[in-house]
């Protein structure tokens, strides 16, 4: 698997230690045989909503950064989200591990779709999302 290298002021793949010091710092990597963008990741207590718990904004974001890099790698393009649909099936919490998973489902011209999900370590499910992006031109 290949790193993805994250652009500098991104709330999700930044650097904290870069040009944004609330980054997630989160690393994705791009499977080339599989199609698909993959990160793993702790959530620690500056990503709450109610304490413990994962705030909601925050696992939508990272969903669609890995979607709209799956896009990215696969189209050789980037990729604006234009419908982000989420599916929070359990809290995720600070302290444990989770990977997040995301690939593009279809291509139709300028429009493809993407899914992700996040999973713990043994295998169930959190979080689930759809996304539509639009190709840059």
């Amino acid at each position: 698997m290949e790193r993805i290298p994250g652009t500098d002021g991104c709330f999700v793949c930044g650097r904290p230690e870069g040009k944004n010091s609330r980054s997630l710092g989160l690393d994705f990597f791009w499977d080339d045989e599989n199609f698909n963008v993959a990160a793993l990741f702790e959530p620690d207590s500056t990503w709450c909503g109610y304490e413990g718990i994962v705030h909601g904004g925050i696992i939508s974001a990272i969903v669609d950064d890995a979607m709209g890099k799956a896009v990215s790698r696969r189209t050789c393009k980037m990729g604006f989200t234009a419908i982000l649909s989420m599916k929070y099936r359990k809290n995720l919490t600070i302290g444990r591990q989770y990977t997040l998973n995301a690939f593009t489902t279809e291509l139709k011209g300028k429009r493809v779709k993407a899914k992700a999900t996040i999973k713990d370590e043994r295998g169930n499910l959190y979080s689930e999302a759809e996304g539509l992006f639009i190709l840059k031109s």
